[in-house]
């Protein structure tokens, strides 16, 4: 026979006095229950929880070191920050949990208790967490970047640490179509300066390709290729499907985002360019450079200023003013957009907001790609 009194008392007491019970010496089953079942709020040494209806997560990144392991275990902090509709239960001692009536609670509160999910680890890449931040400038030194306007990144998602090397390239397809293939550089690793003069289409299929060999689902569908070469020609049709777990080109969005790694200046180093901000005609010496030799902005990207610029999947188009959430690009263009300058470039076209692009078929050599994963 159930005894409701004490245990609804107790219920209220969890609930509305001792704001996210910590279930820190929680045995497993109940743990476990509570990751599974998505509790919000639980009472130790009792059977009285907070059961939210269609509760919704924020989870925040994951904290593992990336070792270079294949798998590492992640830890993710559940927080619910919503007000909800809650209902208590209690445990029947039978391996089920009843709900008992008329007990309506109207927060839902912080849990101090981690879950735990596998994500793939890799020396090469950098977990970004979801944020919002301001995209484009009205400073007339950036290229078509007005007006600034909000833009939301709804999820998370890792990106290469470097652009994609020669040596990378050249692993996946066979071949290195750099520019800069030869003519190593003193106290560098040639095979290590990024790979240049691919097109667009060169970067979606190295996409396709890498998740292939890593088992993973690819993103790209490419039609209308070139019988004769294998390339995708002009007027080739590419479409993504956004819900794999395989390789991409990041959005315009994501790239400004990750370049800006929080920062609201004009370079993601501060308001005016440096040495240590990237390569550019004022010291790179007129070609590529071993990828990782210039600081890492505050989230461990290398080379986002200068080096080469970055093909991004959008095509190009001017921005609105209004606030975006996930933005992916124009309707229809010719051109796809690339960011972030390179060897051959003035300082202030290395400027975290600023835009340009180019026809997806052409090649040139300052021009390569960084990756992004789910």
């Amino acid at each position: 026979m159930r005894i409701l009194s004490n245990k609804v008392i107790y219920l209220l007491l969890c609930s509305l006095v001792f704001v996210g019970c910590t279930i820190w010496d929680m045995d497993e089953v109940w743990k476990q229950a509570w990751i599974n079942g998505g509790y919000c709020g639980v009472c130790w040494r009792d059977p009285c929880f907070c059961v939210c209806d269609g509760c919704e997560w924020i989870i925040s990144a994951p904290t593992c070191a990336l070792s270079g392991e294949l798998i590492k275990e992640c830890t993710r902090n559940k927080i619910h920050n919503e007000t909800m509709v809650v209902k208590a239960i209690e445990h029947d001692w039978s391996g089920s949990w009843i709900e008992v009536d008329s007990i309506f609670i109207k927060t839902c509160l912080r849990i101090n208790c981690n879950a735990t999910q596998k994500r793939q680890a890799n020396d090469e890449m950098v977990w970004i967490d979801s944020g919002t931040f301001t995209m484009g400038s009205s400073n007339t030194l950036d290229w078509n970047a007005s007006p600034p306007h909000q833009v939301n990144i709804s999820k998370g998602f890792w990106m290469g640490k470097y652009e994609v090397t020669q040596e990378q390239y050249q692993a996946v397809t066979g071949v290195n179509p750099s520019y800069f293939s030869s003519s190593p550089v003193s106290g560098e690793t040639q095979s290590r300066r990024p790979v240049d003069t691919v097109t667009w289409y060169d970067a979606v299929e190295f996409c396709n390709k890498l998740s292939e060999q890593e088992g993973l689902t690819k993103a790209y569908t490419i039609t209308n290729r070139n019988p004769a070469t294998g390339y995708p020609i002009t007027d080739a049709t590419v479409t993504i499907n956004w819900e794999t777990n395989g390789y991409r080109l990041p959005t315009e969005a994501e790239w400004e985002y990750a370049c800006r790694a929080g920062t609201t200046t004009a370079y993601n180093t501060g308001e005016t360019i440096s040495d240590n901000t990237g390569w550019y005609t004022n010291n790179s010496n007129s070609r590529t450079h071993e990828v990782g030799k210039k600081p890492a902005n505050t989230w461990g990207l290398y080379d986002m200023h200068g080096s080469v610029w970055e093909w991004c999947w959008d095509l190009y188009g001017d921005y609105t003013s209004g606030a975006q959430t996930d933005p992916r690009g124009a309707v229809s263009d010719s051109n796809r957009v690339k960011r972030g300058g390179s060897w051959n470039d003035y300082g202030q076209i290395l400027r975290s907001a600023n835009r340009s692009s180019y026809h997806p078929i052409l090649r040139y050599y300052n021009l390569g790609f960084r990756l992004l994963r789910p």
